[in-house]
C-alpha cells in the first residue's frame, strides 16, 4: 500500500479512527469508574541478620546468605499457618486463597527490609490486615526459632551427658590400674597409657561440646530480636486501584488499534472502483474522467458553481467525451449505470449543460420508465407529457413541440410522460428508433438517460444509438458489477464511449484537475440577474478552444 492509498484510506474511513478510540476510551473510563476503589496499607518489618555468626569472613557468601533468607521469609509470610492464623484472630470471612490474593509480599533492594502491602475495600482493614500478619508471623517465626534450638540443645545435651559418661569410665579403669601391684609391668603402663590418651580425647570433645551448647544459647537469646516491625501499617488516605487516568489513556490506545486494524482490513476487502485508474485495470473501456463530490443542492453544478472542480471535471468529460468519438459520427448517446444511486441522472444533466454550454444543440432525454429523475433537475419542467406519448401514438408526433425549454440556451428536455406498466416493451417497439433517428435530426447531441443495466432497458435503448456513457460511483461500484456492466454493453454491439466515476478523489484522477483548479479562476461567472449563460474561458468560447484543443491533440497523436 502507497502513501497515497494510506491518506485516502484515512480520509474516507477517518470516523472510524475517530470513534473507535472515543467508545474503548469512554467505556475504559465508565468501568474503572464502576469498579471498587482498592486501598494498600504497607507494613516493613526489619531482618536482622545472623549469617555472621557462622563464621563465615567472604562478604559475597554473606550478602547472597542475606539474599536468600529475605527470599524466604517473604515467602514464609504467604504460608497458609500465617494466614489462618491471621483470619482467626481478626474474625474475618475470608479464606486463606482470598487472603493470599490480597497481598504482595517483596524484599526491598539493597536493605534488610520487607514489605507487606494489603490492598482491600477497606482502608481500615486494609491496615489492620497488615499489621497483624506481621505480628502473627513474627510470633510463628520466633515459636519455630525456639523450638528448633530447644530440640538441638537437648540432642548436644545428651551428647555431652554421655561423653562425661565416658570420661568417668575411661578414669576409674585408670585408677584401677594404677592401684595394681604390677602396675609398674611394661603390659600395665601399656594399658595405662592408652587410657590416658583416650581420656584427654573425650576431655577435648566434652570441651567442644560445652563450647556449642553456650553459643546455641547465646543464639537462643537473641532468635527473638532477629525480627521486628520498623514501620507499622496505617490507613491509606488515597486509592491505587482502579487507575481511572491510565484505564482511559491505554483504552484510547487499544481503540485506536483496532481503528487502525479495521481501516487496513476495510482497505483490503475494499474491492470498489475508487476512481479512473480501477476503471482502466480493470476493463478495456475508456476512462472518460472522475467526477467529485458535487457542491450544488439542486444537482447541477455549472449553473450554480461555474468555477467549481466538479464543473471543470464536467468539462474534461466534454473534451475526453469528444477525442473518444473521434473517427465516428456520435450523435445519440445512452448514459447508464451498474447500479441504482450511482448518480447517472446528475451526470447526463450536468454534461448536458456543459455540452449546451460549449455551443452544441443538446436534447436530454428521460427514458428512464421506472423511476424518471430529470425533471426534478430543472426547474419549471412538467412531466405530463413526453417520450411515453410519441411512442403510443399512432401517427408521426410533433417532437418539437414536447420539447421543454430550459435557462440554459441550446438545451431541450424530453421527459418521460405518463410511466408504462411494461417499460421494456415500450421502448423495444419499431417507433422508439424513430424517435431516436428524428431527435438526432433536431440537435447536435441526444443524451438518453436509462435505466441501471440491471434491468434489460438501457441495452433496448444502446442498440438505437451511436454510444453508450457508463456512470458509477466511486467506493460504492463494485468491481464485478462495473465489469459486468463494461460487458453487457459489449455484447449489445453498441460502442462503448466510456466510464465517469462519480464521487472520485481528484488526488487519484490525472494532475490535469490540480492544474484546472489553478486555472479557472479566469472563468467568467454567469451574469447577475439573468440566466446563465455560455461560459467563456480567457476571453474566448469554448467550442473554439476545444476545437483547437482537439486538433493540436490530433497532432500529437498523428
Amino acid at each position: 500500500m502507497t502513501t497515497l492509498d494510506a491518506m485516502k484510506l484515512i480520509r474516507r474511513w477517518w470516523w472510524v479512527l475517530v470513534v473507535c478510540p472515543l467508545i474503548a476510551g469512554s467505556a475504559a473510563y465508565l468501568i474503572s469508574k464502576t469498579m471498587t476503589p482498592l486501598y494498600r496499607a504497607q507494613l516493613l518489618v526489619e531482618v536482622r541478620n545472623t549469617a555472621s555468626t557462622s563464621g563465615s569472613s567472604n562478604p559475597y557468601s554473606e550478602e547472597l546468605a542475606r539474599q536468600q533468607q529475605a527470599k524466604t521469609l517473604s515467602i514464609e509470610i504467604k504460608s497458609r499457618p500465617v494466614l489462618d492464623e491471621t483470619i482467626s484472630e481478626l474474625g474475618l470471612p475470608l479464606t486463606a486463597r482470598a487472603l493470599r490474593g490480597k497481598l504482595a509480599v517483596a524484599p526491598l533492594r539493597d536493605t534488610q527490609l520487607i514489605a507487606i502491602k494489603v490492598n482491600d475495600a477497606s482502608p481500615a482493614r486494609a491496615a489492620d490486615l497488615a499489621n497483624k500478619l506481621g505480628e502473627v508471623f513474627i510470633n510463628q517465626y520466633s515459636v519455630q526459632q525456639v523450638s528448633a534450638t530447644s530440640a538441638a540443645r537437648d540432642v548436644l545435651q545428651a551428647q555431652i551427658a554421655k561423653t562425661q559418661q565416658s570420661i568417668d569410665d575411661a578414669t576409674g579403669q585408670l585408677q584401677d590400674l594404677q592401684t595394681r601391684s604390677d602396675a609398674n609391668t611394661p603390659a600395665v603402663q601399656t594399658q595405662i597409657q592408652e587410657l590416658q590418651v583416650q581420656v584427654r580425647q573425650f576431655q577435648d570433645q566434652l570441651n567442644s561440646q560445652l563450647v556449642t551448647l553456650q553459643q546455641m544459647d547465646i543464639n537462643a537469646s537473641q532468635t527473638g530480636s532477629q525480627l521486628r516491625v520498623v514501620e507499622q501499617a496505617i490507613p491509606p488516605v488515597h486509592y491505587v486501584s482502579p487507575r481511572v487516568k491510565l484505564n482511559t489513556l491505554l483504552g484510547i490506545a487499544m481503540g485506536l488499534v483496532i481503528a487502525i486494524g479495521l481501516v487496513i482490513l476495510a482497505g483490503y476487502l475494499d474491492d470498489t472502483v475508487k476512481n479512473s485508474e480501477d476503471v482502466r485495470r480493470l476493463t478495456t473501456a475508456t476512462a472518460l474522467g472522475g467526477i467529485p463530490t458535487l457542491h450544488s443542492k439542486g444537482g447541477l453544478e455549472p449553473l450554480q458553481f461555474p468555477r467549481s472542480p466538479a464543473t471543470e471535471a464536467y468539462r474534461g468529460v466534454r473534451t475526453n467525451l469528444q477525442f473518444a468519438s473521434l473517427g465516428h459520427s456520435v450523435r445519440s448517446v445512452v448514459v447508464t449505470s451498474p447500479r441504482p444511486g450511482d448518480g447517472k441522472t446528475t451526470t447526463a444533466g450536468n454534461l448536458a449543460v456543459v455540452l449546451a454550454q460549449g455551443g452544441q444543440r443538446v436534447i436530454l432525454v428521460d427514458a428512464d420508465l421506472r423511476k424518471p429523475r430529470v425533471h426534478k433537475l430543472f426547474d419549471g419542467l412538467s412531466n405530463r407529457t413526453g417520450l411515453t406519448n410519441v411512442l403510443l401514438a399512432d401517427a408521426r408526433a410533433d417532437l418539437d413541440s414536447l420539447l421543454q425549454r430550459t435557462a440554459v440556451p441550446d438545451l431541450r428536455i424530453l421527459t418521460t410522460g405518463p410511466l408504462p406498466p411494461n417499460p421494456s416493451d415500450v421502448l423495444n417497439s419499431p417507433r422508439m428508433r424513430e424517435v431516436v433517428e428524428q431527435l438526432s435530426e433536431l440537435a447536435d447531441v441526444v443524451l438518453i438517460d436509462c435505466p441501471p443495466t440491471a434491468v434489460s432497458d438501457p441495452r433496448i435503448t444502446a442498440s438505437l444509438v451511436d454510444g453508450v456513457l457508463l456512470v458509477t460511483t466511486g467506493g460504492r461500484t463494485r468491481t464485478k458489477e462495473l465489469v459486468r456492466a463494461v460487458q453487457d454493453i459489449e455484447r449489445s454491439g453498441t460502442p462503448m464511449l466510456g466510464v465517469i466515476v462519480n464521487r472520485t478523489d481528484l488526488e487519484g484522477e490525472s494532475y490535469y484537475y490540480y492544474y484546472q483548479s489553478y486555472y479557472n479562476t479566469e472563468i467568467e461567472p454567469p451574469p447577475s440577474g439573468g440566466s446563465p449563460s455560455k461560459t467563456r474561458f480567457g476571453g474566448r468560447r469554448l467550442p473554439s478552444l476545444i476545437s483547437r484543443n482537439s486538433a493540436e491533440a490530433q497532432q500529437q497523436v498523428d
